[in-house]
Parts: C-alpha cells; sequence; structure tokens
C-alpha cells in the first residue's frame, strides 16, 4: 500500500506544476483573444514520449507490491493546433502490461509470486485520439513565447494485445499535458494519461467491468511548417483619422499645381459656356484620398469599410469628367514579393468592385493600380500599409 501510494503521490505532484505556472502574465494586447486562422499546412507538429506505465487490474489488490506492475512506455505522436486552444492528436504507444492472477490458469501468468498469487504480463498496443485544449491560452489569452502551456486532452483509445493476448478492446481516458517552451519549434512536455478498458484486456474476467492503465511520460514535440498565429488588423479610429490627416498634408504639397489646374479647367469652362454650352463641374483641387484597411493577408472589404466607401463613391458620381485612381498596396514584411504583388492587385480589385458593383460609379472613371508590398506606407506602421487607397488622378 506504500508504494501506491508514493506512485500517486507522483502523479499528483505532476500535475501540480501548472498551479507555478499559472503566474505567467498574458500578452498585452487590447484583444488577448483575436488571431487570424492559419491554413491548413500550418502548426503541426510530432513528438515522441518515454516513461512508465501501470496496469489496473481485478486482481490489482492481491500484492501490495505495487510496483512490480510499473512496465516501460514508449509513445510517437503527430498533431495539428486548429487555433490557439483547439488540437487533434494522433498517436501509437507500445509497451508490456503486468497484472496479478488469484489463479494460474487464467490470465497470461508467467510465474509464482507467493502461494496463491501469480503474476501475469502481455505485450499491449495503444493507438489514440486526442482532443486537446490549450487552457492557457484560452483563460489568459494567446501569447506567443509563453513558457509553460496547460492542456488538458480527452482521448478514444484502441487497444490490442500481442504476444500470447488477442485482446482487442475499445478505451476512454483523460490526460493532462504540463508543456514547456524551449524555442519556437520545440516544446518539452511532461504528460498524464489514464485509460479504462473493458474486463476483458488482461485475459481474467472477473470483478468490476472494467479495468485501466495508466502512465507518466517526459517526451520533446517538435513544431512543423508555420509556427504560431498572427494577430488581427487592429487599426483604431484615432490611427484612420491621422492616416487622413496625413493625406491632407501630401495634398497640401502639391495645392499650388492644383490650383493652376483649376484656374486653366474654369477657363475652358468659361469659353464653353460663352458658346451656349453647360460645362462639366471641375474636381476640386483638394479633395482628399480615402484609404481601405485590411486584415492581415485578406483582400475582403470589411463592412465597416463598405458603408464609408459610400462617401466617396458620391464625390465621385459628382464629377463624372474626373479619373481616379485605385492603388492597392501591402505589407512588405509579411510574405514573397510576388505573393505581396498578388495580394495588393486583389485589394485594389475588391475596391473597386464595391464602387462600381454596389454603389454604381461609372467604370470609365476609375483607374485600377497596385504597387505590391511597401515598407512604409504611413508612419512606419507596417499594418498601415496593408490597404487601398482612392485618389483623384493626376
Amino acid at each position: 500500500m506504500k508504494q501506491t501510494r508514493l506512485f500517486c503521490l507522483g502523479l499528483t505532484m505532476a500535475s501540480c506544476l501548472s498551479a507555478f505556472a499559472a503566474t505567467d502574465e498574458p500578452q498585452n494586447d487590447t484583444d488577448k483573444y483575436a488571431v487570424v486562422t492559419n491554413r491548413f499546412n500550418a502548426n503541426w507538429f510530432i513528438g515522441v514520449n518515454g516513461g512508465a506505465q501501470m496496469y489496473i487490474s481485478d486482481g490489482f489488490k492481491l500484492d501490495d507490491n505495487k510496483w512490480k506492475l510499473v512496465t516501460p512506455a514508449v509513445e510517437i505522436n503527430a498533431g495539428k493546433w486548429f487555433t490557439p486552444g483547439i488540437g487533434l492528436r494522433l498517436g501509437v504507444a507500445g509497451y508490456q502490461a503486468k497484472g496479478f492472477s488469484w489463479s494460474p490458469n487464467v490470465g497470461h501468468v508467467y510465474k509464482e509470486i507467493k502461494p496463491g498469487v501469480y503474476g501475469t504480463k502481455w505485450g499491449m498496443i495503444q493507438t489514440h485520439a486526442d482532443v486537446m485544449l490549450n487552457f492557457t491560452n484560452l483563460f489568459l489569452g494567446y501569447k506567443e513565447n509563453r513558457v509553460y502551456n496547460a492542456i488538458p486532452y480527452a482521448s478514444i483509445s484502441y487497444l490490442r494485445g500481442v504476444d500470447q493476448s488477442k485482446e482487442n478492446e475499445l478505451g476512454v481516458g483523460l490526460g493532462f499535458i504540463n508543456s514547456f517552451r524551449v524555442s519556437n519549434a520545440l516544446n518539452i512536455n511532461l504528460e498524464l494519461r489514464a485509460t479504462a478498458v473493458n474486463d476483458h484486456m488482461d485475459g481474467i474476467v472477473g470483478g468490476k467491468n472494467y479495468e485501466a492503465t495508466t502512465a507518466v511520460l517526459v517526451g520533446v514535440s517538435y513544431k512543423l511548417g508555420k509556427k504560431g498565429w498572427n494577430r488581427p488588423n487592429q487599426v483604431s479610429g484615432e490611427e484612420i483619422a491621422a492616416v487622413q490627416s496625413r493625406l491632407k498634408e501630401m495634398h497640401q504639397e502639391n495645392q499650388l499645381l492644383r490650383n493652376q489646374i483649376g484656374e486653366l479647367q474654369q477657363d475652358l469652362a468659361n469659353a464653353t459656356q460663352s458658346n451656349g454650352v453647360l460645362p462639366v463641374a471641375a474636381c476640386p483641387a483638394n479633395l482628399a484620398n480615402y484609404v481601405v484597411f485590411f486584415n492581415i493577408n485578406k483582400a475582403d472589404v470589411s463592412r465597416k469599410e463598405e458603408i464609408n466607401l459610400k462617401e466617396i463613391a458620391d464625390k465621385i458620381k459628382q464629377y463624372p469628367a474626373a479619373k481616379f485612381r485605385v492603388t492597392g498596396y501591402a505589407d512588405e514584411q509579411t510574405g514573397t514579393a510576388a505573393y505581396n504583388e498578388a495580394l495588393s492587385k486583389q485589394r485594389a480589385e475588391a475596391v473597386y468592385n464595391v464602387l462600381v458593383n454596389k454603389y454604381n460609379v461609372n467604370p470609365n472613371q476609375l483607374i485600377l493600380s497596385y504597387k505590391g508590398g511597401v515598407a512604409d506606407l504611413f508612419d512606419g506602421q507596417p499594418r498601415l500599409s496593408r490597404a487601398t487607397i482612392v485618389s483623384v488622378s493626376e
């Protein structure tokens, strides 16, 4: 009984590591839970574990020395995190299980331990599928460089006996992973697992209808492909206002030239009017540009931006003789040059389509262009370069 208490105490101490790591502070962000969903090939991992396991059968209490039932366990696994808080893992564990029997004629007896008590052993392979929840990310918010993550999981298993045992049983279980970050790609894990299985698994039928296998494992996991999660574009109203102000300042630099163009257009209008023909209203020289912002790696116009585009659409329709340029941009720090060029084109086309298809702007007034990835469109902030600008064409 003393050994049993020690083994259970070891499991409890290992699981309590999460209490110390809970002091890890969440990332300071306006929305610490918001991330951009990655592509299917991102956030995969592979892992290997090794440790000890114990099979708890109907004859578990026949001998006080429970350490006789501890056997090595080895496992390989692979999985994917679909969000920072939800993942799926598949694994295969192999080991030799041991138990106690009250008869030499039942179970997989290999020796007599003491009068009336016999030791059993058999080979067993456990294939399992785990649904994992990263509680640290779910409750504290996502933080890429967090040292510790607490990850409970629920599993369904297929256990197959090998050697003299031919039993095949389904099992259900619970587990807990204490994951410690070593680098961006490598984690060290301390894992606890318990699986309930049918009474037939050890070849002895009697007592309760179920038995269990428990394991303590230490291992590593290595992340494949893209690692981590991107934050969504969080452009505040103040930042948008600052950008609009900057655009007005840029327009002032060309004010003299615009005034000259306006004077020439007015002279032309006066000459035309003297011939009895009403002139077309000239586009004002100080008409401000309009900026549409996009989320990282996205080219769809948000509902908010779509509504705001109505204002510039109305202005464009007020000046049917004027041309307006729709120019797409991307952040050069994200993605390749070819990817950013295609993305900036898609962003320009998205704004163009809203103006033409939703607000009935004459497509002959619009000039479509794109600049690919740029380093600094506004104030050295990469996320402000993920934009499309509608401006009066010179």
